[in-house]
């Protein structure tokens, strides 16, 4: 079940030029309830050094698309979408290559979201007063992803991260995802 513009991704590193399409922004910004996680994180685990030691890729990348949004069983939603590397920090990634993301957190429509809870959380759900079309479920105080914006990223892709095959997943909510500018707010090339 998920939400999206396309049904299964590519091979998992090619070059591609970047859409800078967002599934979430043709949405309905009315039609999305919010439902934050909260998560109790073990003291370092956001930070770098440990992002480092879990990744198999850490990048400097541009969002060039959000895709859509989906989830599995009781897995939390997730984003999937593809970056544009432009510089590679650890791993084997390089510069212009393009590659498939998954990321915890994401927009999916009510009913995929229902059918992954228990069923005391559907009725208690089904009785309130307005019904959204889309929960948007992510980690508490995390950042939203942006098409378009450039950050340094840590990357696995190893299978117990994925939630998406052929696809690299983004580590550590908002640890893993650092937003980059340059002094004059211009677009972050690999020459900047």
């Amino acid at each position: 079940a998920s939400l999206g513009l396309s049904a299964a991704p590519s091979p998992s590193a090619s070059v591609l030029a970047c859409s800078y399409t967002d599934a979430y922004a043709q949405l309905d910004p009315d039609s999305i309830r919010v439902q934050n996680q909260l998560l109790e994180f073990s003291p370092g685990v956001l930070e770098h050094e440990t992002l480092l030691s879990a990744s198999t890729d850490v990048v400097i990348a541009t969002v060039c698309s959000i895709e859509g949004g989906s989830k599995q069983t009781t897995m939390t939603p997730y984003t999937y979408g593809t970056l544009s590397i432009l510089k590679s920090v650890k791993g084997d990634l390089s510069s212009g290559q393009t590659i498939h993301f998954t990321r915890s957190g994401g927009i999916v429509p009510v009913d995929d979201y229902l059918r992954s809870l228990e069923p005391a959380q559907r009725e208690a759900f089904a009785s309130a007063a307005e019904k959204p079309a889309y929960i948007k479920q992510k980690v508490d105080g995390d950042i939203d992803i942006e098409v378009g914006k450039t950050y340094l990223i840590y990357l696995s892709d190893d299978e117990i991260y994925q939630a998406r095959s052929s696809s690299y997943a983004i580590l550590g909510h908002q640890g893993g995802l650092r937003a980059i500018r340059n002094s004059e707010n211009l677009p972050v090339t690999p020459e900047t």
